[in-house]
């Protein structure tokens, strides 16, 4: 059986896990307009905000947006580092 951390236990999900879950889920379905509305405005402070921000990236290439794309891409700093050199 595993134990559960207290802090875990208490926290409440934010607008943001919201706007991440159902953005995730626009994402999944192609809904790219609905997507973008709710991921993009996720900050990149926030836990999920490079998530949020690849998936935007994804959304432009997906609608061969490479600039855009880019844009998205630069700001996610993650162990393999994205940013274009």
């Amino acid at each position: 059986l595993v134990e559960i951390p207290a802090e875990l236990k208490t926290s409440k999900p934010t607008d943001n896990d919201s706007r991440f879950a159902l953005g995730y889920d626009a994402y999944s379905r192609k809904s790219d307009a609905e997507a973008l509305a709710l991921l993009s405005k996720i900050p990149q402070t926030d836990l999920r905000g490079e998530q949020a921000a690849l998936y935007c990236g994804a959304i432009a290439v997906r609608e061969k947006q490479y600039s855009k794309a880019l844009s998205y891409f630069n700001q996610v700093s993650g162990p393999q580092g994205l940013k274009a050199k």
